[in-house]
């Protein structure tokens, strides 16, 4: 998002004074979702003005981006309608990327009542080309009732029926009191049994709304269960011993000559032991990295920042 790269993080601490409040949530999205076998990019504002959509893309992820074009606004619901998934974390829709109040919320069925923010995104930012960065600065007042504390928390339950990425999610950060208009699924709710997660249909496709940041494990969390929900096809999943995702450990498989290439690497301090769930049944597994062919064996042990190229044959 263009409009929202361009606002610099209010805060004074050296450890996010060179980042925004869009660019940190843009971040925790993207690491997540490295680790849940399947690709993940970018798509830019201008891609999506100027350049047809991939007919391949199911899923588009909007972190945080609080200014946003008209244009692109309407490219987003449009590939919405057509079939695709928006997953929209907070603080997303509320500017245009001249900082004037828009009601884009109001398609998704979503109100905000009342925002409670981090201390550090509160704090007022210089006037000139220093884009606000909280409620508080906004040009109009703020979107709602504000609310500071130092580090919002919240345990999220999942309320859904069917399949759940997990029995809670952690939030932490931005956490927004909404009223729902029109028809949307509850999919999580807060302590307080308020709506934290929705899913609303849009046309042929569905947007997930959710209402508070999450900490990076509940993103990942919620977006394999997004990723299956949009019949994503991933044909090998990794999984540790008993059968559970690995947080930190990056996973792709794609097409190659009459099999797969899959490769892992893992960004993590520790050793982990990853084992491939595929799809099809293999006849064999070549360890490109290591130059060795492993019949039978499909579970690998991965140090610290090392990584494996694998040819699956089926």
């Amino acid at each position: 998002s263009r409009a929202s790269l361009i606002q610099r993080f209010p805060g004074r601490t050296g450890r996010r004074g060179v980042e925004t409040p869009y660019t940190l949530e843009l971040q925790k999205c993207y690491r997540a979702g490295t680790c849940l076998d399947t690709h993940i990019g970018f798509v830019t504002s201008r891609q999506l003005i100027e350049e047809p959509m991939r007919k391949e893309l199911k899923v588009i992820i909007v972190p945080g981006a609080y200014f946003t074009k008209e244009g692109v606004f309407k490219k987003l619901t449009a590939f919405t309608r057509k079939g695709g998934t928006l997953v929209v974390m907070p603080t997303s829709f509320v500017a245009d990327e001249y900082n004037r109040r828009r009601d884009y919320l109001k398609e998704l069925g979503v109100e905000i009542v009342t925002e409670v923010v981090p201390k550090y995104l509160a704090a007022k930012a210089r006037q000139g080309v220093k884009m606000p960065g909280s409620e508080y600065d906004f040009i109009q007042g703020p979107i709602a009732k504000t609310i500071v504390q130092e580090e919002p928390t919240a345990t999220i339950a999942w309320k859904a029926r069917g399949t759940k990425p997990a029995s809670t999610l952690t939030g932490r950060g931005i956490q927004q009191k909404i009223k729902l208009h029109g028809r949307s699924a509850v999919l999580a709710t807060y302590e307080d049994g308020s709506p934290a997660v929705l899913a609303k249909k849009l046309g042929k496709g569905e947007v997930i709304y959710v209402a508070m940041q999450l900490e990076q494990d509940s993103v990942a969390d919620l977006l394999d269960w997004v990723y299956d929900r949009a019949g994503l096809d991933r044909p090998v999943r990794v999984r540790d011993r008993a059968g559970r995702r690995i947080p930190g450990l990056e996973s792709r498989t794609v097409p190659y000559e009459q099999g797969f290439l899959t490769y892992l690497y893992n960004m993590t301090e520790r050793t982990v032991v990853a084992r491939l769930h595929p799809k099809r049944r293999l006849r064999s597994i070549d360890d490109l990295t290591y130059a060795r062919t492993n019949k039978p064996t499909d579970t690998f042990e991965v140090g610290p920042y090392d990584f494996y190229v694998l040819k699956l044959n089926p």
